[in-house]
């Protein structure tokens, strides 16, 4: 099981040893600024930020042969966490004072990807893959403080079949989504409670791959790409779906090019996301209204960005939707135009996590050109699925669960 653990990292791969303070002291960003990774010299990725209206684009890593991935702002909009390549197959995580340009190592692998800061600045969600010479044979969520000491996983899945990736908070810090991809790279969002409870799925597109979940500001709403799975390459597109009624739609679609990471601004108006070039050799951030429209004009090169927080410091909790009991409305931008032709997603009562729920109906193919956002009525009815099998009991420390391949949708 080769070549599949960390393909948007080692898309950006060069050799390294390992990360040291010392990188370029550029100047301290305004609130707002959008952190990601760019190429630099050919083939070393760094970290670096930019104003959302293209200005004052600042290196914040030195070409130092170390590679970066995964920027994530704390809520202090000082710090950002990443994953640094530490050696051939070991991936650690880091904070860096985009102030001082001094860099933490916090943990060091085996495969640390992914951190997401919590909303309190408390705790850092990563992905860790577990395994060696480039297999898996475990993937946990896991959380850490950001000083790296207690570390913890949240859930465990065992045997490297999936892997879980791209953790993302809840705006109340009560709950992370997350993706769980297969060995084919076909991936469902869940979500989990931050004390380990209560495990759910919250979308599954058998053949499709659904990555890179982003919560809105509001609590309401979830981000995420999405495509068809294709050995040759997937192609996804950037999606939203609706917490509160299933609605899922597109929001940002080329036929050209492979839309991921969405993220979203402060006011919960926009979506920053990255497109990859057909050939795979360069990437360009760009955005997007969450109401829907045309796609941005680049904004700068780069890809994997997050968007700073809308101020410095800890941010004062909102309700967060629960994702199986469609009782909140949505209290953010009201997106505006025709509501696409999908089936609901989620369902009223989701299984224990790691069972799957397909969608009743196979979703249509997907839209050829971008669309408006979904305005998200709520459903008169929904289809009830097939009751999916029993999960086999759980242990109360660390989770621990075997994935199977979805049921065939009827």
């Amino acid at each position: 099981m080769k070549g599949w653990l960390i393909p948007a990292a080692a898309a950006l791969a060069a050799a390294g040893a390992v990360l040291h303070a010392g990188a370029p002291r550029a100047a301290a960003q305004r609130p707002d600024a959008i952190a990601f990774v760019d190429i630099v010299g050919g083939s070393q990725a760094e970290l670096f930020t930019i104003r959302p209206d293209g200005a004052a684009r600042l290196q914040h890593t030195a070409s130092d042969g170390i590679v970066e991935a995964g920027p994530s702002w704390a809520p202090d909009n000082r710090r950002l966490a990443f994953s640094a390549r530490v050696d051939a197959n070991r991936w650690g995580l880091n904070v860096l004072d985009t102030v001082t340009g001094d860099v933490a190592a916090i943990t060091q692998g085996p495969q640390d990807l992914d951190p997401a800061w919590s909303p309190d600045g408390r705790l850092i969600a990563f992905a860790a893959h577990f395994g060696g010479a480039g297999e898996v044979t475990a993937s946990s969520l896991s959380l850490t403080p950001p000083d790296g000491i207690g570390a913890r996983p949240l859930i465990l899945l065992e045997g490297g079949e999936a892997v879980i990736r791209h953790p993302a908070w809840a705006p109340d810090g009560r709950r992370i989504a997350f993706a769980v991809t297969s060995r084919q790279r076909e991936g469902d969002l869940y979500a989990i409670g931050a004390d380990g409870s209560d495990p759910r799925l919250l979308l599954s597109h058998p053949g499709w791959d659904d990555v890179d979940p982003a919560w809105s500001p509001d609590g309401a709403r979830l981000a995420f790409a999405s495509g068809p799975w294709s050995p040759a390459g997937t192609r996804h597109a950037i999606w939203l779906l609706d917490l509160a009624t299933g609605v899922a739609g597109t929001v940002a679609v080329d036929p050209a090019r492979d839309l991921r990471r969405p993220a979203w601004s402060p006011d919960g108006r926009t979506l920053v996301f990255d497109a990859a070039a057909p050939d795979g050799t360069r990437w360009d951030l760009h955005t997007v209204a969450a109401e829907g429209g045309p796609i941005g004009a680049p904004l700068t090169a780069g890809r994997e960005a997050d968007w700073a927080p809308a101020s410095g410091g800890e941010p004062t909790p909102t309700a967060t939707p629960d994702a199986g009991s469609p009782t909140t409305t949505p209290t953010g931008p009201t997106p505006t135009g025709p509501t696409p032709t999908l089936t609901p997603p989620v369902v009223p009562t989701f299984p224990s996590f790691p069972t799957l729920v397909p969608f009743p109906t196979r979703p249509p193919p997907e839209p050829t050109q971008a669309g408006p956002a979904p305005t998200y009525p709520r459903p008169t009815a929904s289809a009830t699925p097939t009751a999916p099998a029993t999960a086999s009991p759980t242990p109360p420390a660390t989770p621990t669960a075997s994935r199977t391949a979805p049921p065939t949708p009827t």
